[in-house]
């Protein structure tokens, strides 16, 4: 029975014409075409969106096509719901992109101001039509049972933090030049716009002097939470945005946080994009994201939840 089985399948196999393995292989060969991505020619790409004023600035990057196949590429924004594509379409690769604040008001219908972010989305026409954007392909069955895909499949790997993919990023808004650390002396207003649950302490409403210094590219707020302790913070001189090391800030003495008796050292990482500290001097603003840990034991993981302060030149 086993040899009969086998004879059948060796007929089988003989019968069938080696040319129909070719077509089926080629086939899936065509198949296998490259999508629809548009780059930024650098990985390490800020999108800043940069002007003295808000609704004035522009971002300007190089793009380019890796898998030269695309005809066409804009970018929109989500407002309501729905797509506004921002300027003009890009037909000839490698260009300069060119996003304008003042498009996004006009697609919007409201003001921009200084920290905000905007997700900014790109969509590729590749040289068959199919459209690719930064979300999946919708896949659906009709009446006799077919499967219709529509538009192009963005994988998330290729979406992941670190690619220098042009279908899926934020614009943050700042000043068009990086104030000085020396320019920034004065008196500071605190306003916390979120709180850490770990901490008892508050800035809300407190002024506090800001001094150029220790190093260059440093500035220090004096006697941060109001115990005597200095918090020196590093400003990078190119985006303005900032960083600081761990540092004692206080003694929570108020009794009603995870730290209560303990010291605390509070610390800005040092991030870029939407959620960096950065320094907005043409505004008179500085915005702070603190973490806290026990200054004691060594700090240990940062809290997940920062407290974000706003300070006001006064």
């Amino acid at each position: 029975m086993l040899l009969s089985i086998g004879m059948m399948l060796a007929i089988v196999t003989g019968c069938q014409d080696p040319s129909d393995f070719r077509k089926v292989r080629n086939e899936a060969i065509t198949n296998l075409q490259r999508g629809g991505m548009i780059d930024f020619d650098d990985i390490r790409q800020k999108k800043l969106l940069k002007g003295d004023d808000p609704n004035t600035g522009v971002f300007t990057a190089l793009i380019y096509d890796p898998n030269n196949n695309a005809v066409s590429y804009n970018v929109g924004i989500n407002v309501g719901g729905t797509r506004v594509q921002l300027g003009d379409e890009y037909t000839t690769f490698p260009t300069t992109l060119e996003i304008k604040a003042s498009d996004i008001r006009a697609a919007t219908g409201v003001d921009l101001e200084f920290g905000e972010a905007y997700n900014i989305t790109g969509e590729v026409t590749t040289d068959d039509g199919t459209v690719f954007g930064p979300t999946s392909n919708t896949i659906t069955t009709n009446g006799n049972g077919q499967t219709i895909i529509t538009g192009g499949n963005t994988d998330n790997e290729l979406l992941a933090t670190g690619s220098p993919q042009a279908l899926s990023f934020p614009v943050t808004v700042v000043c068009g030049t990086v104030t000085e650390p020396s320019a920034l002396a004065g008196t500071w207003r605190a306003r916390e716009v979120s709180h850490s649950s770990r901490v008892g302490e508050t800035l809300n409403g407190n002024d506090y002097q800001i001094v150029a210094g220790p190093g260059a590219n440093q500035f220090t707020i004096v006697n941060f939470y109001n115990q005597g302790n200095d918090f020196i913070v590093t400003q990078d001189p190119e985006t303005g945005d900032l960083s600081a090391e761990a540092q004692l800030s206080y003694v929570d003495d108020t009794g009603r946080s995870a730290y209560d008796g303990a010291p605390v050292s509070s610390q800005i990482e040092a991030v870029s994009g939407p959620s960096a500290a950065r320094n907005y001097g043409c505004a008179d603003l500085i915005v702070l994201y603190l973490y806290h840990t026990r200054a004691d034991t060594g700090g240990g993981a940062l809290s997940s939840i920062r407290s974000q302060i706003r300070l006001t030149k006064q």
